[in-house]
């Protein structure tokens, strides 16, 4: 039997619609001026100092947390959300993709630097699938089929127009919910409730050539029960702004998120840019040194992909105490860019004075201290409350 879910639609402007589908409709979408090319682009030797703790693969710890939340994180978007309440458990799964390249074709495109921590049949029981948008790293055909099979009674909330998507992969109709940002779904327990609301995000959507004509989102999801209320924010596959000009506006819905939602306890956030330009350069057979391609850095598409820096800004924004770094580590060019990224992160974090973690301690009582921001390895958890 399918999850009951009750769906909630939000009257009001809609300024993100457009005639033929869908845009960002705020200015940190377009710079003022449009950013040379040639400042985001690298030649010569790449430098990556070698991290203390190296990223690994783990395999994941699923077991039930008492009235505990685990946060699962394995590998580039995907997250596990698994909520407990007195006798009962309820899982959340964001953007699962467990196959080897993220890619219309498993023959080629982007492929993993690091393997899936568990696959499909490893899941505890899913009861509802959020997924941000259509591309490829994000909503991905053999995992969805495969979960859709392995968990009869779970569903699957897409944003506007990708619900015609997911039934091309053979999932039945009564088992997708489609909602425009705002929209909610809620789910009733014996002890509480689940809310999972469609939010806004800095993106855009395109597979098989139809750019713009399904809806991009993040994703809220709280739950109430006698003792607490819980919040985390997915944010998927976002950007904040176009630069680091004091000028250059920054995307309002993260504020906008806040004060209509309330500050989430918990962030997911993406702080690379992942399975794009870096890997057309991986085809290049020439070294570093040698080669007259050039590479790309995190600015040539930050208006779309969040940058650490921006991942740390959000966070501030969302007044979020603890963060949980997603999307990098997984659809990469080579280990160096890994290396890059945790670099950077921590970097950042030292400058605005938050305490970055690669391990998380699971038996501590008490909760983390504020601003912390967590860059697990695949497979490990974050547990909080």
């Amino acid at each position: 039997m399918a999850t009951p879910l009750s769906v909630s639609r939000v009257s009001g402007p809609t300024p993100h619609h457009t005639p033929g589908g869908f845009r960002n409709p705020w200015p940190s979408w377009t710079p003022k001026n449009e950013t040379p090319l040639l400042k985001n682009l690298r030649w010569g030797v790449r430098h990556a100092p070698e991290p203390r703790v190296p990223l690994r693969v783990l395999s994941p710890d699923f077991r039930h947390g008492g009235e505990r939340v685990r946060i699962t994180w394995l590998g580039h978007a995907s997250v596990l959300v698994q909520l407990y309440s007195p006798g009962e458990s309820f899982a959340v799964l964001f953007d699962p993709i467990f196959s080897r390249r993220c890619s219309p074709s498993q023959k080629f495109g982007p492929a993993r630097a690091y393997p899936a921590p568990c696959d499909v049949h490893a899941l505890p029981r899913i009861d509802i699938v959020a997924v941000s948008h259509d591309h490829y790293d994000h909503m991905d055909e053999n995992s969805l089929v495969a979960i859709a099979a392995q968990f009869p009674g779970a569903r699957f909330c897409v944003p506007l127009g990708c619900k015609a998507t997911l039934a091309s992969f053979g999932i039945s109709l009564e088992r997708i919910v489609e909602l425009d940002w705002w929209d909610h779904c809620d789910v009733v327990l014996a002890h509480g409730s689940v809310c999972l609301t469609c939010t806004p995000a800095q993106h855009a959507s395109g597979r098989g050539g139809n750019v713009g004509r399904s809806l991009w989102s993040s994703w809220y999801l709280s739950q109430v029960t006698e003792a607490r209320t819980v919040r985390l924010f997915f944010g998927g596959d976002t950007g904040l702004c176009t630069d680091d000009k004091d000028t250059s506006p920054e995307c309002p819905a993260f504020a906008e998120i806040r004060e209509r939602l309330g500050a989430p306890d918990v962030a997911l956030l993406p702080v690379s840019v992942g399975a794009t330009y870096g890997f057309l350069k991986s085809f290049d057979p020439l070294p570093d040194w040698l080669s007259p391609i050039p590479r790309a850095t995190d600015g040539l598409a930050r208006a779309v992909h969040m940058t650490p820096r921006d991942a740390v800004r959000t966070m501030r924004i969302m007044g979020a105490p603890v963060a949980l770094a997603i999307h990098w580590g997984t659809f990469i060019e080579d280990h160096v860019e890994v290396k890059q990224t945790m670099a950077r992160l921590s970097d950042v974090c030292a400058a605005d004075g938050v305490h970055l973690v690669r391990a998380w301690d699971s038996s501590a009582p008490a909760p983390a201290p504020a601003h912390t921001f967590a860059m697990l390895d695949h497979g490990a958890s974050l547990v909080v409350f």
